[in-house]
């Protein structure tokens, strides 16, 4: 059987100051950002929510994910899928910070 599950998740421009959130068992998702334009998204992983993140260097460009828009407007993107059996993800805005909600369908 399998589930959604949502997760609201505050994404900063620094590491440190961005939140984690789970995505064990997924088998895929989404990102909902709000209002954004000109955006990247760099993603981090970790087998902890409170140990050391890596950078996800196979995700997009270097680890990095651009959303594709150069007008303002609200924004559903694909987790990408390299990042299933991942356990706890972190992303770090380009643009400082915003609000994001993660959808994820689990198994």
């Amino acid at each position: 059987m399998t589930r959604s599950f949502a997760q609201t998740v505050a994404v900063n421009t620094a590491l440190s100051t961005t939140a984690a959130f789970s995505v064990t068992d997924m088998l895929y998702g989404r990102i909902l950002l709000p209002s954004v334009a000109n955006t990247s998204l760099t993603f981090y992983e970790c087998n902890t929510i409170g140990g050391t993140y890596s950078l996800c260097s196979d995700v997009g460009t270097s680890g990095v994910l651009t959303v594709p828009t150069a007008a303002a407007a609200p924004q559903s993107i694909a987790l990408p899928s390299v990042l299933i059996g991942s356990r706890f993800l972190k992303m770090v805005a380009n643009v400082g910070a915003v609000t994001a909600t993660v959808v994820t369908k689990t198994s």
